[in-house]
């Protein structure tokens, strides 16, 4: 239910900025606004994406986990998602998206994150004990 009521603030919001924006600048000019802005976004993305997946192969031949490259790789293409969404709000997240250090601090926090919830999960009740199979056999 919280998903949905986000969506549709988003929804809500970005249709009052439409009007707000285009009543400034003129509906011409906001269309062209949201064009402009996913079309430099694109081209920042293709750049920023390109870095990534060099940095990727150059991991995998020194033999490690391309880990960070794929996490980075995730928010692009959660940048580029926001980026071809129309909408001022949504692009202002994906532009924030495509700025690396803003990228690295969101990634480190949410593996932060993932990570102590796993190890809340795994601090559960456990029970250690042994077993012995009886067969008819052995009776």
């Amino acid at each position: 239910m919280l998903i949905i009521t986000c969506i549709l603030l988003l929804l809500a919001t970005e249709i009052f900025l439409f009007i707000e924006i285009g009543g400034i600048i003129g509906a011409w000019s906001t269309v062209g606004l949201i064009f402009g802005s996913a079309i430099v976004g694109c081209f920042i993305l293709r750049i920023q994406g390109i870095r990534i997946i060099q940095r990727a192969r150059v991991e995998i031949a020194n033999q490690r986990k391309p880990v960070r490259e794929i996490a980075h790789g995730a928010a692009l293409a959660l940048a580029a998602v926001m980026l071809l969404t129309p909408g001022f709000v949504t692009d202002t997240l994906g532009a924030i998206l495509l700025i690396p250090i803003i990228r690295h601090v969101l990634i480190v926090t949410i593996l932060k994150f993932v990570a102590a919830k796993r190890n809340r999960r795994e601090d559960g009740d456990s029970i250690d004990g042994d077993f012995k199979v009886l067969n008819d056999d052995d009776e």
